[in-house]
């Protein structure tokens, strides 16, 4: 009976949520009345399950004549089947590694010396259209492409304001220039 219930509830599988948890109750319920009639008589099980038939006949029935096959599970791919009597293969892995996320990754470091401008800036947009890069990979991305940039215009910025921007420098005339008075040597007598 438990081997007939586990089979019944792995073909309701194709049925509505609500509908199958009913279907499999209804089921349980009969068999229960069965084997109480029947004084846990195991001729009377059997005779009950024959002829409730096979559980996927059940579910066939209830989900309007679809076959439980089609409607139990959609079909596996021959590359998840595995080799027969072993465990399916699992699903090949998908990789996040696209080429515009490769084009990115490139752009983004040897494009910074390659095309020193143009290249890391390409990379970012191309890391901003990608659908597979998360939101904190790009901002990251970002951040990390314009800090050099910030550190340039920053240490530009430094060395302007530090060098006099006149090529002619200009004395204070207020404080009088050093005089210093030499008079001729005196012979030694």
């Amino acid at each position: 009976m438990t081997r007939f219930l586990a089979r019944l509830d792995e073909a309701a599988a194709a049925l509505p949520p609500g509908r199958r948890e009913e279907l499999v109750a209804e089921i349980r319920d009969h068999l229960r009345d069965a084997l109480s009639v029947g004084a846990g008589d195991e001729a009377a099980l059997r005779e009950t399950l024959d002829r409730l038939g096979d559980p996927a006949d059940i579910v066939a029935a209830e989900a309007d004549g679809a076959p439980p096959a089609a409607a139990a599970a959609p079909v596996t791919p021959v590359w998840q089947t595995g080799p027969p009597g072993q465990q399916p293969w699992p699903a090949p892995r998908v990789s996040p590694w696209g080429g515009l996320e490769i084009a990115a990754v490139l752009l983004l470091t040897a494009g910074t010396v390659v095309v020193p401008v143009v290249g890391p800036l390409v990379g970012l947009v191309l890391a901003w259209v990608s659908e597979r890069w998360t939101r904190r990979e790009k901002v990251v991305a970002t951040v990390l492409t314009m800090l050099p940039v910030a550190v340039l215009v920053a240490g530009a910025l430094a060395v302007l304001v530090a060098v006099p921007t006149s090529s002619t420098t200009t004395y204070d005339q207020s404080v009088p220039a050093p005089v210093v008075a030499t008079e001729p040597a005196v012979p030694a007598p």
